[in-house]
């Protein structure tokens, strides 16, 4: 199979995702939506020198520190000691973990969610399509802590609360207030939150939500969440900004008056809690798409115009950085587009590209604490036997690279991953990749700069 069809391929299935209630948009594609707090340079001495083990074991013991009840944010890991530095090589910093053994079988099929730190460690969570007979799938949703050297720091947490019988695939997002967190599911049927504590265990019982679907969970203030709804036909736009409360209760709901009929691919939420919203659209006659991001306050009011994307670039991939967002875009075949963007969503400075290697099945984007971006790319040597490869490669604020792709080693026994991930921890040299192949797997990442 050429680039080409295969592009094509899953740009189709893109496109009938964000229309379709019983399909899930690929979690690969999906924009990171990832504040990172930033943890110093006290031990970056050690860590400049090879020496690493004294912080992966206080990065380890951390990731079960919760955040204060009456703090303002989480807390900090170790004391301030200056930015975190960017990295130009990545390399690999122990082994692949599959934490998912509950649900590893080969009737079960994981689809990653939200990927999250919270104390000084992770919370992801990922939705579990389990085939019974024909007629019957169970669909089911787990959340697990671990830390950013891969290992497991809680128990696999299956909300049972959640599980339906389904016959379509189901998402989930979570999202990490002082108070406690949040978690919404999309299933055939309805959208549910249901409140958990930092441990992930539930707290309460899930309650279902207006509207058809809930995407771009967020939390704008302690024991609050808010989410967005596609009011369209299927899924698609205008769009309305629901808030709720802890316990999945009404506090308002407002209408963004965006144009109706766009694909609602999510938003990039900032600092200050406004955010982009991130829509697109197909032209009927030419089968272009054209990304349309917008720039809303906290509150749903609009601070910019539509910013129309290139023809072409759409669904845009989005990560925060200090000037506003770095966008990228599967730009032709042979290349992924980089841009820097004003908040606004206009672009604020030139495209550069990556060549791809082979055939590109995903791409993810998380922002690191020295303001750079961390990009995962999945790509398919279809002429070489079908051989599955994760690149990884920092970028700078302005899209250019710091160095050049890192192939990460393929697992033996088959390995033909999805929902690739990347989260980088707030010193700003570990990192962790996830990612599904027959269950869920944790990568750890460590910086190779001397």
């Amino acid at each position: 199979m050429s680039q080409c069809c295969t592009r094509e391929r899953h740009r189709k299935g893109v496109l009938s995702g964000a229309f379709s209630r019983s399909t899930v948009l690929p979690r690969a594609m999906r924009p990171a939506v990832l504040l990172l707090f930033f943890l110093p340079l006290l031990f970056l001495g050690l860590a400049s020198c090879g020496a690493r083990s004294e912080l992966d074991t206080l990065l380890r013991d951390a990731a079960t520190a919760q955040p204060s009840p009456d703090a303002a944010g989480p807390i900090s890991c170790l004391p301030d000691a200056g930015p975190a530095p960017s990295c130009t090589t990545w390399q690999v910093a122990g082994p692949d973990r599959l934490i998912s053994e509950a649900t590893n079988t080969s009737t079960a099929s994981e689809m990653l969610g939200s990927v999250i730190p919270v104390g000084c460690g992770v919370m992801l969570a990922w939705s579990t399509y389990t085939y019974i007979d024909p007629q019957t799938s169970e669909l089911s949703w787990t959340t697990r802590t671990v830390a950013f050297d891969g290992t497991t720091t809680g128990p696999e947490n299956v909300h049972s609360s959640l599980t339906v019988m389904s016959e379509a695939s189901g998402s989930i997002e979570i999202a990490a207030s002082t108070t406690g967190i949040g978690a919404v599911v999309v299933d055939e049927y309805d959208c549910r939150f249901l409140g958990l504590d930092f441990t992930g265990a539930d707290v309460g019982g899930p309650v279902t939500q207006p509207g058809s679907g809930c995407s771009g969970l967020t939390s704008p203030g302690a024991g609050m969440f808010s989410y967005l709804v596609a009011d369209g036909p299927q899924g698609s736009t205008p769009t309305t900004l629901v808030t709720i409360d802890a316990g999945g209760g009404p506090v308002s709901s407002r209408p963004l008056g965006d144009a109706p009929a766009n694909a609602l691919w999510g938003r990039l939420v900032f600092g200050d809690g406004s955010f982009l919203l991130n829509a697109f659209r197909e032209d009927p006659m030419t089968v272009v798409y054209t990304g349309v991001l917008q720039h809303f306050d906290a509150t749903g009011t609009p601070l910019s115009p539509p910013a129309a994307q290139p023809p072409n670039s759409a669904p845009v991939m989005l990560a925060v950085t200090p000037s506003g967002a770095l966008a990228s875009w599967w730009g032709s075949d042979s290349n992924a587009d980089f841009v820097p963007l004003a908040p606004s969503g206009n672009e604020a400075g030139s495209v550069t590209t990556v060549p791809f290697v082979d055939a590109p099945y995903g791409e993810g984007l998380a922002s690191t604490p020295s303001g750079d971006v961390l990009v995962t790319l999945l790509e398919d040597a279809i002429e070489m036997n079908d051989t599955w490869t994760i690149y990884v490669q920092e970028r700078a604020s302005d899209g250019t690279p710091r160095g050049a792709l890192v192939a990460l080693p393929s697992p033996t026994g088959g390995f033909d991953p999805g929902d690739v991930t990347p989260l980088v921890a707030s010193d700003g040299v570990h990192a962790l990749v996830l990612y599904v192949n027959g269950g869920v797997h944790t990568l750890p990442l460590v910086c190779a700069d001397p």
